[in-house]
C-alpha cells in the first residue's frame, strides 16, 4: 500500500484508515481501495470560469405540420 500512497500523494496512515477492512499484506489484484484526496487538495485547486460576453439574435419561430413549433436563434461570442 505504500507504493499506492506515494503514487496518489496520500499519507500511508490516511490510506490505511480509509480502508480498515483491507490487509495490506494480503492484497490481491482487483482489491478496491478508497483513496482520499491528498492533504491540501480541494476546491481551491479548481479554476473558476471566466465570464465571456455572449449575445443572441432575435428568435424566429416556425409552426411544423404537426402543430409543433421550431424556434431558432444565433449565438455570438463577444457580445455584439
Amino acid at each position: 500500500m505504500l507504493g499506492i500512497a506515494l503514487q496518489y500523494g496520500v499519507e500511508l496512515d490516511i490510506l490505511l484508515a480509509a480502508n480498515p477492512g483491507v490487509n495490506p499484506r494480503l492484497m490481491s489484484v482487483g482489491t478496491e481501495l478508497i483513496i482520499p484526496e491528498p492533504e491540501g487538495a480541494g476546491l481551491e485547486d479548481i479554476p473558476s470560469a471566466t465570464p465571456v460576453p455572449f449575445s443572441l439574435s432575435e428568435v424566429d419561430c416556425y409552426r411544423t405540420p404537426t402543430n409543433g413549433l421550431w424556434c431558432v436563434t444565433a449565438g455570438r461570442n463577444g457580445g455584439t
